[in-house]
């Protein structure tokens, strides 16, 4: 009686176990996409802080606009 009560508490410990391991792998997906989020966002921030030099402002306010500007971050 006993041997058996001992294997069903190790069954649903190990189930336990189980799950707790899908979960944490869940939560890691999290972790590494916020991770990205975070990066993407500190690398637009960058981007849209930096200065335009001569060239860019003329070819983006010039007599002839471009659409095509290139951004140095």
């Amino acid at each position: 009686m006993k041997d058996a009560l001992l294997v069903k508490q190790i069954e649903s410990l190990r189930n336990i176990l189980v799950s707790m391991r899908k979960t944490m792998e869940e939560f890691h997906c999290i972790v590494l996409s916020l991770d990205k989020i975070h990066r993407d966002s500190r690398q637009q921030v960058k981007g849209g802080s930096c200065h335009l030099n001569m060239k860019q402002l003329q070819q983006q306010i010039g007599i002839k606009p471009s659409l095509s500007i290139a951004w140095i971050a």
